[in-house]
């Protein structure tokens, strides 16, 4: 389900470089999509910045928004020793 919704941003000729305004949909649709919600600034600007650059891949992007959204919001299983 998700490689089909991916094709919805297959890229033309450059596979690793794509236009502001193709990056900062992609961004706000994997948002939406994996974390719920609206990007936060800094997330928005970061990625759209290394989708349009090449410095990341969409499947980078993607691995990294849903590794830092359980580093957030995952705690850590605390024992309390009586």
């Amino acid at each position: 389900m998700l490689k089909k919704w991916l094709k919805r941003f297959t890229l033309t000729r450059n596979k690793h470089v794509m236009s502001q305004s193709r990056a900062e949909e992609l961004v706000v649709a994997i948002y939406r999509k994996l974390l719920l919600r609206d990007p936060d600034p800094d997330g928005f600007s970061h990625f759209s910045k290394a989708l349009r650059t090449g410095a990341m891949t969409i499947e980078k992007v993607i691995d990294v928004t849903l590794v830092s959204a359980i580093a957030r919001y995952a705690s850590p299983i605390r024992f309390e020793v009586p």
